[in-house]
């Protein structure tokens, strides 16, 4: 039986043919939580099926990126409760995640609207703790005081009030395979490209997002973009897995260090050059339409 604590946090799950990952997620969330919705963009593999199967309630609203989806479930889903977690369908709770949620939650003053939590990476079947050292994000969310914010592949959550953190880890696993991961990163740099060519679309007002978010912002937009991009891409590696020690993570820590920290930005350079030769060779008017017409977003890990 769930635990009763839990009963005041309810769940969401956004999803895209996730038939691989989401038993395994709701399995970790219908034990202790009896509010659990999957938000579906219309996948073609089971995904809804084994969502209604574990219990979830199911809304199914087609979208194309990932921050307007998050939205999108906090104006529709009939949650139960004031607080409402988000999770990937890669990720898991843990029963220690769990009581640290419950127990912050139950302790939040009225002014925390948000929590960052930290994820723990498996790649290629390994944990990779030094080669993915990503910063906590705002998943756990009063329901009317967050609203996010898409910025090319990335996301941003736009809290009213303070932000707490939760230090327990989510386990983070696709079990889709590397082909998977790298076709998802491909998608994930044209968006990123589109956008480093008209920055100023969509831009993100620093005074609305986490003062981690205010930081790793400036460095990006005032310093990082500046940068010539292979050198970029190069120290970027080289802080992933030599400063941050990825390289302690065996052959999946060096693996990962090369696909996200060098290839990845690469990928993105490459795509805004292309795009740069296509907009001498298209007429204005068509390039309009191409832009106004976004690509299916992915998780960006």
């Amino acid at each position: 039986m769930p635990c009763q604590e839990h009963h005041r946090i309810s769940v969401c799950v956004l999803t895209l043919n996730e038939g691989f990952n989401i038993a395994k997620c709701l399995t970790s969330l219908t034990t202790q939580s009896t509010d659990v919705w999957v938000i579906d963009s219309q996948s073609t593999d089971q995904t809804e099926a084994i969502a209604v199967q574990y219990g979830a309630k199911v809304l199914v609203h087609n979208c194309f990126d990932w921050a307007s989806q998050r939205n999108w479930a906090l104006d529709n889903a009939s949650f139960e409760n004031e607080w409402v977690l988000f999770i990937d369908a890669d990720e898991e709770m843990t029963p220690e995640c769990w009581a640290e949620v419950t127990l912050k939650v139950s302790r939040a003053p009225a002014d925390v609207h948000a929590f960052k939590i930290l994820t723990s990476l498996r790649f290629l079947g390994a944990r990779i703790p030094h080669a993915y050292n990503h910063p906590p994000v705002v998943r756990l969310v009063r329901r009317t005081k967050v609203r996010w914010q898409g910025v090319g592949a990335r996301e941003y959550a736009k809290v009213t009030g303070t932000a707490g953190t939760i230090s327990s880890r989510l386990p983070h696993e696709d079990l889709r395979g590397l082909k998977y991961w790298l076709t998802k990163h491909i998608k994930n740099a044209e968006r990123e490209a589109k956008h480093e060519l008209a920055p100023s679309i969509g831009a993100v007002d620093y005074s609305t997002v986490t003062k981690g978010q205010r930081l790793r912002l400036f460095l990006r937009t005032r310093i990082w973009i500046h940068l010539p991009p292979v050198p970029r891409s190069v120290m970027y590696f080289i802080y992933r897995y030599v400063l941050c020690g990825g390289f302690l993570d065996g052959r999946p820590g060096f693996y990962f260090c090369f696909l996200h920290g060098l290839w990845y930005p690469i990928v993105i350079a490459a795509l805004e050059d292309e795009q740069r030769i296509a907009a001498r060779l298209v007429p204005a008017d068509e390039r309009a339409i191409s832009a106004a017409s976004p690509a299916r977003d992915e998780d960006p890990n």
